[in-house]
Formats: structure tokens, C-alpha cells, sequence
């Protein structure tokens, strides 16, 4: 089974290499695009023996009732080490690494007051009584999505040790700060979320409801749906012809840009119809008239966007029914998708 190995007693399949836990249903995935060096026969034979195994946790749905331990455990090996800035509630087993969150854990769920206002002494904010303890070693099996929350561990003995002795000074502080946010903002944006909030990176983003929509998908795996690399995004050998005709629909798209460009210049339409082109409203004229003449750079990135657009729709398209996202496809949607295929 290796890289894989079964972590007991909490029947997860463990990547070695990755040090993280792995829902068996994702194993095919996982390997192809974390582990490409692994031959495909090695992989398929190592996707057999891992789901042969059984009483272990195949998917996101089964982890929803996945629990994590709720009492500090002795630190395990096959993850990552534990970090040394986990923040713990003192009455429930929540553990973050961020101020800002625990507060609201607190205040939320356990209705907690925090008795410092705004533009009080900081010196009385960082003296007073918190209901949670800092400086908590922590390790988490999953990355993201279900089963990702922090758990406390017990370090061995020496490392304990090592800690205390071992003050960093300033520039150390800093560095370890700026690895910090590195990674959180790393996490957050290599993760689909389920409930962004006001924490969102995007308001825009939030609204849309993107994130719970799109919860149970890999955004890594989606990403390269957008991908421009005609490569990329496929999930088995045999779309090697969907890719070919993608990049012929590529080639058209970008001739077909070219042509709409030209059809909107001064030569062919004449400047009361670009003016009318230009109205943003129906009772305002136009100040000036479209400009349909753009930089060699800007008109690449223009076709780009419409580019990654197609190859989504194109790539997606073709994927098997459990692995799309919800989507559903109208009936003249499907006709005009197979009339260009």
C-alpha cells in the first residue's frame, strides 16, 4: 500500500510522504496529481489495495461524523508536526491558531464578554482572564473540509524540553510570523470552505455562495479546469481527444475574437453606430464611442479569460456524474456542447 499506511485506532488512510490523512474515495486523485512519478500500474495497484481494505473512512459524507480526539493525545508521527500556537477553549474541544476566531468562538457559542473596550489599555487586554489557553500543541488529520479541526497533543519529553530552552529572538519571531500568515493564507485559499463569513477573501466571493456550493471538491482539481495548459485538467489517458479538440475550439475562439474585433472598427461601421455601441443607458448619450482597438497584451488576456471559460465548460462536460460539481445543463446547452464536440 505504500506510500500509504493505516493509522488505527481512528481507521484513516495516512500518505506517508504527505503526512495527512486521505478519504479512500479521493486515493485516484490524490495520486495523480500530488504522486505523479508513480508509474499508472503502480498506482492502480495501490488504489486496489488501499479499497480493499475496509472500516476505514471513504468520503466527505462519512467524515461528517468523524470525531476528533477529546483528550490531548500523545503527538502522531504520520502527520505533520504539531505546531506550538494553537489557541484552546477552556470549555469544549475547539482549537484555532487565530486571535480573531477564538474570540468568536467564545463569544458565540459560550457567550463570552470581552471587558476590554476599544482604545483601552492593551496592557490590561493581555493581563486579563481569557477563556482559552495559548501556546497549545496541535496537529489536524485532514487538511481542509470535513475532519480538518485542530486537536491538542502531548509532545515527547525532549521536545518539550527543547521548547522552553530554546527562546527565538526577535528576528526569529518575525520570520515565524510571517510563515504563519504565509500558511494560513495558503490554506485558505487552496481550500474550499464551506461558511466563509465576513471572513471571507471576498465579500463578492460570499455572497455568491460559492464556497458551500463547492464544498466537497478539491480546489486544486478544479483550478486546473481552468487551466491554459490543454494538459491539464483531464482525468483519465482517454480524453487525449477531448483535449484535441479543445485546443481546435481554442484556435476558433481566438479567430472568432479577432473577427468581432474587426467587424466593430471606425472603416466598417461608422462612428454614430460605435457611439451607440458605448450607451451604458438608454436615456444618456454616450460621450464617446467604443473603442474596439487594444493592446496586442490586453486583447491576449481578453481571449485568456473566455479561453479558461471554454476549457471549464469543455473539461467539466466530460467528467462522470459523481465527480461534477452540481450542475445542471439545459437542453439547449447539451445540443450546442455536442454540436461543437
Amino acid at each position: 500500500m505504500e506510500p500509504f499506511t493505516i493509522l488505527l485506532p481512528f481507521h484513516l488512510l495516512i500518505c506517508k510522504p504527505c503526512q495527512r490523512a486521505i478519504p479512500v474515495d479521493e486515493i485516484t486523485t490524490h495520486l495523480r496529481t500530488t504522486h505523479k512519478s508513480l508509474p499508472a500500474s503502480k498506482r492502480g495497484d495501490i488504489i486496489r489495495a488501499c479499497k480493499s481494505s475496509t472500516a476505514l473512512w471513504n468520503n466527505q459524507h462519512e467524515l461528517q461524523n468523524f470525531t476528533i480526539p477529546k483528550e490531548p493525545i500523545p503527538a502522531i508521527d504520520l502527520l505533520q508536526a504539531p505546531l506550538l500556537d494553537g489557541l484552546k477553549c477552556n470549555s469544549c474541544l475547539y482549537v484555532v491558531r487565530n486571535i480573531q476566531k477564538i474570540q468568536i468562538h467564545c463569544r458565540t457559542i459560550h457567550n463570552w464578554v470581552n471587558p476590554n473596550k476599544r482604545g483601552g489599555d492593551v496592557r490590561a487586554t493581555r493581563a486579563q482572564d481569557v477563556p482559552w489557553r495559548s501556546g497549545v500543541p496541535c496537529q489536524q488529520f485532514f487538511q481542509g473540509r470535513h475532519g480538518s479541526a485542530l486537536f491538542e497533543v502531548i509532545l515527547p519529553s525532549s521536545t518539550h524540553t527543547a521548547v522552553i530552552r530554546q527562546q527565538p529572538n526577535q528576528d526569529e519571531r518575525l520570520i515565524s510570523s510571517f510563515n504563519l500568515k504565509y500558511s494560513q493564507l495558503q490554506h485558505r485559499t487552496t481550500t474550499i470552505l464551506e461558511n466563509e463569513g465576513k471572513l471571507a477573501p471576498s465579500p463578492w466571493l460570499n455572497r455568491t455562495g460559492w464556497a458551500s456550493h463547492l464544498v466537497d471538491l478539491e480546489a486544486e482539481r478544479l483550478r486546473h479546469t481552468t487551466s491554459l495548459r490543454v494538459t491539464d485538467g483531464w482525468l483519465q489517458e482517454k480524453d487525449r481527444k477531448l483535449a484535441k479538440m479543445l485546443t481546435i475550439a481554442w484556435e476558433s475562439l481566438h479567430w472568432l475574437v479577432l473577427q468581432a474585433q474587426e467587424s466593430c472598427l471606425y472603416e466598417e461601421v461608422g462612428i454614430a453606430v460605435l457611439f451607440e455601441i458605448n450607451r451604458k443607458a438608454m436615456d444618456r448619450k454616450p460621450n464617446k464611442p467604443f473603442e474596439p482597438c487594444l493592446e496586442c497584451r490586453m486583447m491576449d488576456r481578453y481571449i485568456s479569460v473566455w479561453k479558461s471559460l471554454l476549457g471549464h465548460i469543455f473539461r467539466v462536460y466530460n467528467w462522470d456524474n459523481s465527480d461534477k460539481p452540481i450542475v445542471v445543463w439545459t437542453t439547449d446547452q447539451t445540443d450546442c456542447l455536442k454540436v461543437l464536440r
